[in-house]
């Protein structure tokens, strides 16, 4: 399923970039976080570290969407609603791409 040279890649992004790239993911729409969180199971992330990584960027992105939320209403969900259309036109954008061209390379 997957190579031992991945599990590796990944455990070693992790060890070093595991926190950050947690913390970022928390507000990145469209399943991105379930993603990570399985990739950070797959690269042995430690679970203590694992945790707390989440619990702060947890406290972040509700502390900072419930402030705006609070202030802001309206106008700030309908920004967000355009925000995560213009994420998922480029990540379809970006993978159209991959996909392209690994298909003519191959």
């Amino acid at each position: 399923m997957v190579s031992p040279e991945r599990i590796t890649k990944v455990s070693t992004y992790y060890q070093k970039y595991g926190v950050i790239t947690l913390i970022i993911g928390r507000f990145i729409p469209f399943g991105i976080r379930n993603a990570l969180f399985l990739t950070a199971g797959l690269g042995k992330m430690n679970f203590i570290k694992f945790a707390l990584s989440d619990l702060l960027a947890c406290t972040i992105s509700t502390l900072s969407f419930f402030t705006l939320y609070f202030h802001y209403g309206d106008s700030v969900i309908s920004y967000i609603k355009q925000g995560n259309i213009v994420i998922f036109a480029l990540l379809f954008i970006v993978l159209s791409v991959v996909w392209y061209r690994k298909k003519r390379a191959a």
